[in-house]
């Protein structure tokens, strides 16, 4: 496992927590409300913020959260209810691999 240089380890955690929550919590509204994607733009650029932080894996699931809610959004064709409950079961068991990685490396 690689050492995180970064002077300030703690504040992108928050940041990914937080922009993590934000994806999060506009995936659902974004079916039916376009501006809700709005929000998701912030959340993209906390992802990036925590990459370049070294917060990896929350990073990914957030960018994943953002591109997802993205797909799912009035800006695209109509998607049926099956591929929004894929995106959905595919976040979980993104998310519990990630987790369960993190726990496996974890010193």
């Amino acid at each position: 496992m690689t050492k995180n240089n970064n002077a300030f380890p703690k504040t992108g955690k928050v940041i990914g927590i937080i922009s993590l929550t934000l994806a999060t919590l506009v995936f659902l509204p974004s079916l039916a409300f376009t501006p809700a994607l709005f929000i998701s733009l912030f959340a993209f650029i906390g992802a990036l913020m925590t990459a370049l932080s070294g917060h990896i894996r929350v990073a990914l699931l957030t960018l994943y959260t953002v591109i997802a809610t993205f797909l799912v959004s009035p800006l695209f064709p109509a998607l049926s209810v099956e591929i929004v409950f894929g995106f959905i079961i595919f976040w979980v068991i993104f998310a519990l691999g990630l987790l369960i990685h993190f726990k496996k490396n974890k010193i």
